[in-house]
């Protein structure tokens, strides 16, 4: 098995990533929130109104956005962060990843 946790860099990688099957965690550090979206969920798209900001959040230093094809990745990073940083942990609602 081919497993891939990735730290995107830049609006460009978030917009490849949309092509993919996989999932998105998109970390807010200014208010200690980890959303979990499908790669497919419009809010994966920067040009979309509230669409995830890469290059705003690196720049800012306000959070960070991970890609993985794998959902147990993407949890793993999700709990860890729980764990070490109080942040919290939940799923969109638009895209709904748990269905």
């Amino acid at each position: 098995m081919n497993f891939l946790l990735k730290e995107l860099q830049t609006d460009r990688e978030l917009l490849s990533s949309r092509n993919k099957e996989g999932y998105i965690l998109n970390v807010d550090s200014w208010n200690k929130v980890i959303k979990l979206h499908l790669t497919s969920c419009r809010y994966c798209n920067p040009h979309e109104e509230g669409g995830i900001q890469v290059e705003s959040k690196i720049m800012n230093k306000t959070g960070e956005t991970w890609y993985s094809d794998q959902k147990e990745e993407v949890e793993a990073k999700a709990t860890e962060m729980v764990r070490k940083k109080g942040y919290s942990y939940s799923s969109c609602d638009v895209c709904k990843p748990y269905l």
